[in-house]
């Protein structure tokens, strides 16, 4: 039993030998490598994950003894060796964005090597950023580059906003920066061309200088030209406000000169002329301050009115005059008749020497007793003085 058993030992320690031999023999018989590679030789990974990396042999069935990886930058990824196939190994990333090389090579002098070029980024924060490029490109895209027209500069600039507002990273995802720049270029193309036709109508305006009747055409002109541009091209125009004083200024003028020519039209100055003169000073008042100083012919103006006043007053006198004399000459004849009549009434004081011949006469307001009879009545009781103010006295 004891020899049996032995026997089995020898046996079995014969065929692990055979083995170990056979080993060793198809070992020394295999190829020495030549290269590594992989399926492929660049790979994206997201940040806070893990991913295994295989190499193979060239030729397939060959030696290459120990192996070693080697991370370009650890901080970035970290290499594990599998532990049961020496050509696979374990990629694991941390919380840093980056680039790192992968290099599988044979521990020995002039051995070979192979290397894996993996980028880490954190595709969540990708995601964000594409999210906001394709907004900006919505709005890029939302521009008709075959229609482009003044009106849409307002349109662009907030495409060039919105653009600006993006990361630095997000821009590398903006597709259609090209056509944001094409739409600008054509806008200032456009605002060009305008500035272009504006001051060729600012030229014209500041050529009129002074405004006079005499440059009315040349102001037209200027109106003509302003309101030939259209709304977008008006908005370069800059002394419009020059051109809207010089139109002013020249209604001033026009003005200025109808009164005149009405002034003119006067000649000689009657009363029958007061309503005509009235009516043009009138107009001339009228006027705003600048066209008032724009009429040449003011002092005749003011010298017909003058002579207007002058004739009324003269008028009045005369007109006061004659009614005076009037006045006294009908109560001369009253006096007159009353004289020789003894008729009519008159007023006197118990006190005055002086007869009147109104009850309402003014030397009488402040008598409290007022008498009244005939002249001769009067002139009996002592009082045959004649008022001077109003029976004619002197």
């Amino acid at each position: 039993m004891k020899r049996e058993k032995k026997n089995l030992i020898f046996l079995i320690a014969g065929i692990v030998l055979v083995s170990l031999l056979g080993v060793v023999f198809y070992q020394s018989a295999l190829p020495t490598v030549q290269s590594f590679y992989t399926d492929q030789t660049s790979l994206v990974m997201d940040i806070h994950s893990e991913d295994n990396l295989k190499f193979h042999a060239d030729p397939e069935r060959c030696k290459y003894g120990k192996v070693e990886y080697i991370s370009s930058d650890p901080d970035v990824l970290s290499v594990i060796p599998d532990e049961t196939d020496k050509l696979t190994c374990k990629l694991v990333s941390f919380d840093l964005e980056g680039t790192a090389q992968i290099q599988i090579r044979q521990v020995q002098k002039n051995g070979v090597s192979a290397t894996v070029f993996v980028k880490v980024e954190d595709k969540s924060l990708i995601a964000e950023l594409k999210e906001d490029a394709e907004r900006v490109d919505q709005l890029i895209g939302q521009l008709d580059l075959n229609q482009l027209s003044y009106s849409d500069k307002s349109s662009v600039e907030e495409c060039r906003t919105a653009y600006n507002a993006l990361s630095d990273r997000a821009l590398q995802y903006v597709t259609l920066e090209s056509n944001l720049v094409r739409a600008e270029n054509e806008i200032k193309k456009i605002e060009a061309s305008y500035q272009k036709q504006a001051e060729a109508v600012a030229d014209q305006v500041d050529a009129v200088g002074e405004v006079t009747l005499e440059k009315a055409q040349l102001i037209e002109q200027c109106r003509m030209a302003y309101d030939a541009l259209n709304d977008e091209a008006k908005q370069f125009v800059t002394n419009l406000a020059v051109l809207e004083e010089a139109e002013e200024e020249l209604d001033f003028c026009r003005s200025a000169d109808e009164l005149d020519q009405l002034i003119l039209s006067i000649g000689e100055v009657t009363l029958e002329k007061e309503e005509a003169v009235m009516r043009v000073y009138s107009a001339y008042s009228r006027l705003p301050e600048s066209a008032k100083k724009k009429v040449q012919r003011y002092g005749i103006l003011t010298a017909a009115v003058g002579v207007i006043n002058t004739l009324k007053a003269d008028k009045a006198e005369a007109e006061r005059q004659a009614e005076e004399a009037r006045k006294l000459a009908e109560l001369e004849e009253q006096r007159s008749t009353e004289e020789n009549t003894g008729y009519g009434i008159v007023y006197w004081t118990p006190k005055g020497k002086s007869y009147h011949s109104r009850e309402s006469c003014p030397t009488l307001s402040r008598s409290k007793t007022i008498l009244s009879g005939s002249v001769s009545e009067a002139k009996n009781s002592g009082h045959g003085d004649p008022c001077n103010i109003c029976a004619g006295g002197s």
